[in-house]
């Protein structure tokens, strides 16, 4: 019973008074969460009074304050379909509607508000115009009135729209209105219509002919007329300096600065094969000193345990036949050692020189396999130092 006696007060206020022949709006409100609904009713409020303040002989604002929820219900609508809308309409004596909803931009409690506008349309069922905005959380009242207004403008102000009419020589022709293509010409005046006010820029193009430009400027409620005559297109002879220029390929794999890697890695490989040899020759003399009969004669005469080398420098030597005397054998003694400390530094160069060499190949072969795209992979030559009983050495390891 409660329920009726309700739906009977709300029936009451939807009872249609305005005259027949008029257009009139009723601002239904914003739906909102709860938790927004003081927001949504003083925008609801403002947008009133705005459409009050905007009323004019061709669209009145119909005083209503039937609130969109209530209506809802009371017609027993799921949502603000267009059938509902309709009905609520008729039954309000409206042939416009505005309507919308209200919320959070986003779940932060300081998050400003996101409104979404609709202009109804009651006759045709459909909507006229939609509006999205942002209402700052902090707009008082003052703020929210402007704000209202504005919106309430946006929506219910028509929009005057001009048209362009473009009269091609040839057929088949496309028509381009900035970078959108609107239509091909032919025997009769391509028209375009509903276009907005402001300058833009006209194209039509032939594959045969000379491409057309112009700025055009499109006046509200107004038809422009354009007549394009399309010119010939003329083979130009090609400049032989420009053809050069132009038609040059582009950059491939294989540039002097690609082959000059190549080339300093082959060099980089042959200077440690070089530095190897030397190093190798170095071996080879130590042992040949270490062998060499005047050292071995010498030793003959000292226990195992004495060295040679370190008695020569002293002056000391047991050369019984007199054969050398020990100038010669610190002379051999100095030449060994000088090589046993070379022959390290050689092997440990010509590593490094190798290394080197095979990392830049390596980088040529992927640079080439890649065609220059793609990241090549990363390169690393690594060189440490190794320490070896009674010596020292370089070893090299190069990962890709």
């Amino acid at each position: 019973m409660k329920r009726l006696a309700t739906c009977v007060a709300l029936w009451a206020l939807v009872v249609p008074s305005m005259a027949a022949g008029q257009t009139t709006v009723t601002v239904l409100g914003l739906r909102s969460a709860p938790a927004e609904e003081d927001v949504a009713r003083q925008m609801t409020e403002a947008l009133r009074r705005a459409a009050q303040a905007a009323s004019s002989p061709e669209l009145t604002y119909s005083g209503r304050t039937n609130d969109l929820a209530q209506l809802l219900v009371l017609f027993d609508c799921d949502g603000p379909t267009p059938q509902c809308l309709q009905r609520i309409g008729e039954s309000l004596s409206s042939n416009r509607l505005v309507y919308g909803l209200l919320e959070p931009q986003s779940g932060r409690p300081d998050a400003d508000f996101q409104i979404d506008l609709v202009l109804f349309d009651v006759e045709t069922s459909e909507d006229v115009r939609t509006l999205r905005e942002v209402v700052p959380r902090s707009t008082n009242a003052e703020g929210m009135n402007a704000l209202a207004s504005r919106f309430y403008r946006a929506l219910t102000t028509r929009v005057s729209q001009g048209s362009l009419s473009v009269r091609c020589s040839v057929a088949g022709a496309h028509v381009f209105l900035g970078d959108r293509e609107v239509g091909t010409t032919g025997a009769d005046p391509l028209v375009l219509r509903e276009l907005e006010p402001g300058e833009v820029r006209l194209r039509v193009t032939h594959p045969d002919f000379q491409e057309f430009t112009r700025e055009v400027t499109i006046a509200a409620d107004q038809l422009l007329e354009v007549d394009v005559a399309m010119t010939q297109a003329e083979e130009v002879p090609p400049d032989d300096d420009t053809d050069l220029a132009d038609t040059e390929p582009e950059p491939t794999g294989d540039t002097n600065d690609q082959r000059s890697l190549a080339w300093l890695g082959w060099s980089s490989l042959g200077l440690g094969v070089v530095l190897g040899g030397l190093g190798l020759w170095g071996s080879l003399d130590v042992y040949f000193a270490n062998t060499d009969s005047v050292l071995h004669t010498e030793r003959e005469h000292w226990p195992s345990e004495t060295n040679v080398c370190d008695q020569a420098d002293d002056g000391t030597i047991r050369n019984e036949s007199g054969d050398y005397t020990a100038q010669d054998v610190a002379d051999r003694c100095g030449r060994a050692r000088a090589w046993q400390a070379l022959q390290f530094v050689m092997y440990g160069l010509g590593a490094a020189a190798i290394g080197v060499g095979i990392w830049l190949l390596v980088r040529e072969v992927q640079r080439r396999d890649d065609d220059g795209e793609g990241e090549q992979a990363a390169l690393r030559l690594t060189v440490d130092p190794v320490v070896l009983n009674g010596g020292g050495a370089l070893s090299a390891s190069l990962s890709f």
